[in-house]
């Protein structure tokens, strides 16, 4: 299984994308995650705040949209399937293996090696890209959905077989349940 290295993949997408859009990618890129860590930072009272992790998760996350965006089928298409994920473009996932000392070791003339490293934990991402079988309610099978976007405070942390590990998620809206318990919240209100 690779390490997910953001530096090169980065690099990888860069060099696949028209030379004119190349210059702002990158810095759409991390001015994407800077935002994206730190917006969870915030809304993070009660799980770990570890800078490092966090913003390796947003470097995921962005990813994760990338490759979501090249193969997705938009609103108007007449397609039923999607379109493949070029050739060119590293396919990662879901599961996501933070680079270790040998990353670091091969990859810099001198390299910088510190403990931090080691403190990193894998990611498992749920998302649609991943598993497009989730498309339906848990709770009533409706299929009415829509897929709205990662959860606003970042991963959970979880126990993992050899290790500690994280999981983050792309929320799923179901509007039958939604309706269902805005109606019984009316009422429980109107009782009250």
């Amino acid at each position: 299984m690779s390490s997910f290295e953001p530096d090169t993949i980065i690099a990888i997408i860069q060099n696949t994308l028209e030379a004119n859009k190349r210059k702002d990618f990158e810095k759409t890129w991390r001015n994407e995650v800077e935002d994206r860590w730190k917006g969870w930072k915030k809304k993070r009272s009660s799980q770990s705040q570890y800078q490092p992790q966090l913003e390796w998760e947003a470097h995921v996350v962005e990813y994760v949209n990338f490759v979501h965006k090249q193969t997705k089928l938009h609103g108007s298409s007449k397609n039923v399937v999607g379109t493949n994920l070029r050739k060119d473009i590293p396919l990662f996932g879901p599961r996501f293996i933070p680079p270790g000392y040998l990353q670091v070791y091969k990859r810099r003339t001198s390299p910088v090696i510190e403990p931090e490293t080691t403190y990193l934990k894998p990611l498992s991402i749920v998302h649609p890209f991943y598993y497009p079988e989730l498309a339906q309610c848990p709770q009533c099978d409706s299929e009415d959905i829509t897929w709205s976007g990662w959860t606003a405070t970042g991963h959970r942390e979880v126990h993992g077989v050899s290790r500690e590990e994280t999981a983050l998620g792309y929320q799923l809206r179901c509007k039958p349940c939604e309706v269902q318990y805005r109606s019984q919240a009316t009422a429980l209100g109107d009782t009250m």
